[in-house]
């Protein structure tokens, strides 16, 4: 059988966020832990989830969003 945080943990894939699905686990227990409300979960769910965006590329963020492959510039444009 499994468990609610498999469950969830697959709801985190579906939608994307995979490193949130990783940390997950660690993340309940420290609510746990910690006794902590609902709103302090949610914060720090949230903190995690943007800590982990802003670690990677932006080229994979971009892959992300626009499923697909992106490019390197090989060159930076001229300015007008």
């Amino acid at each position: 059988m499994t468990s609610p945080i498999e469950l969830l943990q697959e709801k985190c894939r579906t939608l994307r966020l995979a490193e949130t699905a990783k940390e997950l686990p660690a993340l309940l227990r420290n609510a746990e832990s910690g006794s902590w409300t609902y709103l302090v979960f949610c914060q720090e769910s949230g903190h995690e989830l943007m800590s982990s965006y802003f670690k990677k590329p932006t080229a994979l963020r971009l892959l992300y969003f626009h499923g697909r492959a992106v490019k390197k510039p090989t060159a930076l444009p001229r300015k007008l």
